[in-house]
């Protein structure tokens, strides 16, 4: 018998706890009694990955009824999510049919053959299918049951148990046998971690992102409560957000002034526009008796602010003090990039605005300047816009439907319950809630640029302004109802997408889209006013148009007659991005996409198709964002670049921060474009785009010459305005969630963005390159070890940013560890149990007694621990 609460040695247990209320549903039925959800437990076991063409992938999983009541042969559903893992076909289990519903939203129902699964018994079922699995994270998520009468009334959802079963063994953790990544041991990780050791505090760079330049002074600067701030009224904002980053410190706010005191020390914050040669540029000087920043610009400041915090004790983050010590020094600083990015997903899972605060924090104390606030997706819309209330009200939830007429199907484990208390699935932002995020970022010298995507990706901006129409249908108002209709009811097109939807593209042949995107557009620009802010940049996506769209549309087929030459997908597409750029050229809006907005098709001669810059859209100021870094594509940035286009570089192989840290099956994430970890983001090289990777998903090297591929040309340069890192939130469902993916990957891409470019960058691959680049980056492993990530967990209330599991192996009885980042504590146990914050600290190799378990962790200041990892004698 299965437990129903709780870990077992040998199962690794999910139970979705989210609550029992919800809809307008009926009860379930009186006359026939059913078993609780609760009591159906369905346990899943990856039991290995597809070797090749000719061994495929394996699974099985049981049903099993732990209660009183027969769980009956017809009249229930068994609903879940499921993203990654190998599919059955809807006939290969015996007495179940297995449907994908829409994206990775499935369920399990009876057919006439299923026999009633009794209390106590356990049902096994098997199938076999292409594809991979190797986390554990990625069994069905979640699920519940529903029962149906047979007049077709349905019961209230009910969560049923999910248990998946480790995943331990090689067939399991490889993705088949191209697979050459090392099993994720900790024998494995002391080897990958062999390059760093542990560095004097004094040798770091004191400040990060690194400086363009800095030396260290003689004496120090006693910052007490009698020190004041003087900053003209044009800094006054700055000069309250230092105020409020010392109180924290010291217990107490400093005063302000506007004119300097005779006597006593000051901070003083000065606007010295023309004397860099940047903007965002700074200095800042700390002598015995005064710190002194000045900017080019109001940013600047805010940036030599930055820096001067990153120089206070690591204790005045986690207790008041009376004193703090600074060193003196002398720092002159510019950014590499004026545009720093960082991209973040609320609609695949919704993240709250509180946390989106948070998030800003975070990025200004690194010195990112721009948020891409990806708002709209297929599986939801996050945004209020007045006059379309179904926007929200419908598209920004998800919940069990039988027509999504009141909201969206469940999506990635979001389950049954549409409540935001409940779900990671449903929440918005309210109008004002979305303006006061503007001007927290403001403030903090962050642009932000929302994105709105379309075509594709549309599903949830279709299901809502199907809802609208369908309303005032009923109420008689057919004209208003056609005004902001998104599809075309006579489109019998055929299509699926990447994330296997057949309806998340808008008809781009209707004006009605046009009159929709028109009014979205007007009600941001309006909510950037209310802010004190213009807006001056639109993301529209423009990603992922599936083939076989708008095809059988009568209304396209009237389009496509005036213009017959061409795929329909690429013609009518061109011509959406047209009629869309004219309305925000109208508006002063510049319109920016993801790398498809500025490419077109090219059939090849063996068949298929390449990507080349389009020529169409250069005097038309499209602003691409490259995230396709993989393969033949590693070039595309620089072939846009080298076309005229300006690119943002946001490659999925170093960026996309949603991708896992590593091959171990306990660590969350995806991996489709390999794993990025601190390193790989750290490793980025924009100018270089050839060495930004050392491996790929199978851990094949790749090496770091360009292949016959395009380099960047000289006078193209400027053309890369900068980089951003993504994250994207399919696996990402509560606040320590997003942190820990956040964080330290945000680290490595600061130091790419903002540092001078490092010597290593585009040397060709060499003995001399590699000496450079691993001394890079211990010296940069050991400032997040000693300093950034200590720092972090008292830095606006604490971040809960991953710990490196050690790396340990015994050798000749004597237990040898190291951590990714130097500094980190690693407490240690040889009687089998999980270390915990008063085990033993490892301070060097230990003797291990014969047939002792060593089991490790690493240990946060304030008691975090990783993953614990194992080594045996």
């Amino acid at each position: 018998m299965y437990p129903r609460l709780g870990f077992r040695s040998t199962v690794f247990f999910y139970y979705l706890l989210l609550g029992l209320s919800l809809f307008s549903c009926q009860k379930k039925t009186q006359d026939i009694r059913m078993p609780a959800g609760s009591d159906i437990t369905l346990v899943w076991e990856h039991v290995r990955n597809a070797r090749n063409d000719s061994i495929p992938a394996l699974v099985r999983f049981s049903l099993i009824n732990q209660g009183d009541t027969p769980l009956p042969s017809q009249g229930w559903a068994i609903y879940f999510s499921y993203l990654i893992g190998p599919k059955p076909a809807a006939d290969a289990l015996p007495g179940l049919t297995f449907t994908r519903i829409s994206g990775d939203f499935f369920s399990l129902s009876p057919t006439t053959e299923f026999a009633p699964l009794v209390p106590g018994e356990k049902r096994d079922y098997e199938f076999s299918g292409a594809g991979y699995s190797t986390k554990t994270t990625e069994g069905p998520t979640g699920a519940y049951i529903v029962f149906t009468t047979a007049d077709g009334q349905e019961s209230i959802p009910e969560l049923i148990q999910i248990m998946v079963e480790p995943y331990t063994r090689a067939e399991q953790i490889r993705m088949g046998d191209a697979d050459q990544k090392p099993l994720p041991t900790a024998e494995n990780a002391f080897i990958q971690q062999a390059e760093v050791s542990l560095l004097p505090a004094s040798s770091l760079t004191p400040v990060l992102p690194s400086p363009y330049q800095w030396k260290w002074g003689k004496d120090t600067f006693q910052l007490t409560r009698r020190v004041v701030i003087v900053a003209p009224d044009t800094l006054q904002q700055e000069a309250r957000l230092l105020n409020e980053a010392l109180r924290l410190a010291l217990g107490n706010k400093l005063d302000i002034q506007t004119e300097k005191p005779a006597n006593g020390k000051a901070i003083v914050l000065e606007l010295r526009s023309g004397a860099f040669t940047a903007q965002e540029a700074y200095s800042l000087r700390i002598t015995a008796d005064q710190i002194t920043i000045a900017g080019e610009d109001l940013a600047g400041v805010f940036y030599g602010i930055q820096s001067l915090r990153q120089l206070l004790p690591l204790e005045a983050y986690a207790d008041d003090q009376s004193v703090c010590l600074l060193p003196a020094i002398q720092i002159d600083d510019q950014p590499r990039f004026g545009y720093r990015g960082f991209h973040l997903d609320v609609s695949r899972n919704f993240h709250s605005a509180a946390s989106v605060r948070k998030l800003l924090d975070v990025l200004a104390f690194y010195k990112i300047n721009t948020f891409h606030f990806h708002l709209t997706d297929d599986e939801g819309w996050r945004l209020e816009i007045p006059d379309l209330p179904e926007l929200t009200q419908v598209g920004g939830y998800r919940g069990h439907t039988l027509d999504e007429s009141n909201r969206l199907r469940p999506a990635y484990g979001s389950g049954p319950f549409a409540d935001p208390a409940r779900s990671p699935g449903s929440g918005f932002y309210t109008r004002a809630e979305f303006i006061d995020i503007l001007r927290y970022a403001r403030e903090r010298h962050i642009k932000v640029i929302p994105e709105i995507d379309v075509p594709g990706h549309a599903r949830a901006a279709i299901k809502a302004m199907e809802a609208r129409y369908t309303r005032l249908v009923a109420e008689n108002k057919t004209e208003a109802a056609e005004r902001y209709r998104l599809l075309d009811p006579s489109d019998q097109s055929q299509y699926r997408s990447v994330q296997n939807y057949p309806d998340n593209v808008l008809n781009v042949c209707r004006e009605s889209t046009y009159a929709f995107l028109t009014k979205v557009v007007d009600e941001l620009q309006k909510m950037y006013a209310d802010a004190g802010l213009t807006m001056q940049v639109l993301h529209v996506g423009g990603d992922e148009v599936p083939t076989g769209v708008w095809q059988q549309s009568p209304l396209c087929q009237e389009l496509l007659a005036v213009d017959p030459t061409g795929q329909p997908k690429d013609i009518l597409t061109k011509y959406f991005l047209r009629r869309l750029d004219a309305i925000l050229e109208q508006r002063d809006i510049r319109l920016a996409g993801w790398e498809e907005i500025a490419l077109q098709r090219v059939p090849r001669p063996e068949g298929g198709y390449r990507y080349d810059p389009n020529p169409t859209f250069l005097t038309d100021n499209f602003l691409p964002f490259v995230w396709n870094s993989q393969g033949e594509a590693v070039d595309l940035g620089y072939r846009l670049a080298n076309a005229g286009y300006d690119v943002i570089l946001s490659a999925a192989t170093n960026l996309y921060f949603d991708l896992a840290y590593d091959n171990h099956p306990e660590e969350p994430g995806l991996y489709w474009s390999g794993y990025v970890d601190t390193k790989t983001a750290w490793r980025f090289s924009p100018m270089n785009m050839f060495a930004a990777v050392a491996t790929d998903r199978m851990g094949r090297p790749l090496g770091s010459t360009a292949e016959n591929r395009s380099s960047l040309n000289l006078d193209a340069r400027d053309h890369i305005l900068g980089i951003q890192g993504q994250l994207w939130s399919e696996t990402i469902k509560n606040p320590g969630m997003l942190e820990y993916y956040l964080l330290p990957k945000l680290l490595g891409l600061a130091e790419r963005a903002w540092a001078p470019q490092p010597s290593w960058e585009t040397l060709p691959e060499s003995t001399r390159r590699n000496v450079q680049f691993d001394r890079d980056w211990n010296a940069f492993a050991n400032r997040v070890g000693q300093r950034e990530l200590p720092r972090l967990d008292y830095l606006g209330g604490g971040y809960q940013y991953r710990l490196p599991p050690p790396g340990a192996q015994i050798v000749s009885d004597t237990l040898q560890v190291n951590v990714a980042f130097p500094g980190l504590a690693i407490r240690y146990t040889t009687d089998g149990n999980d270390p915990s914050p008063k085990s033993a600290v490892y301070e060097g190799p230990v003797a291990i007694p014969a047939d002792a378990t060593v089991k490790l962790k690493t240990f946060s200041r304030n008691g975090r621990g990783s993953r614990t990892v194992a080594v045996e004698r």
